[in-house]
């Protein structure tokens, strides 16, 4: 199959993960943008607890891979009664992490 016939019969949902990538990507970056402020304020900050705070939150998203924090979201969630969509849980894990 050419690259032609591929984008001919393929191209419209290509397009669709086009976009649906720059939208993840958007709104995962200003989201950690604005974490990632929060909790270097919170580890700079003369506030023990809140410097503690910080500290726990940059060594325990540090050490998950990313894989295994979508995981965990996708399907212990759940369990727990909270059920996300597959996109808010790829915003989530990718903010997060």
């Amino acid at each position: 199959m050419t690259i032609g016939e591929l984008l001919s019969q393929y191209g419209e949902k290509y397009i669709v993960a086009l976009l649906t990538t720059w939208q993840l990507t958007t709104i995962s970056f200003i989201g950690a943008v604005v974490i990632g402020i929060l909790i270097t304020v919170m580890r700079v900050c003369p506030i023990k607890p809140l410097r503690i705070f910080g500290d726990l939150y940059v060594q325990i998203f540090r050490n998950i891979p990313g894989a295994s924090l979508l995981i965990v979201l996708v399907y212990a969630l759940p369990n727990l009664g909270v059920v996300l969509s597959y996109f808010h849980c790829v915003v989530t894990a990718t903010t997060l992490w």
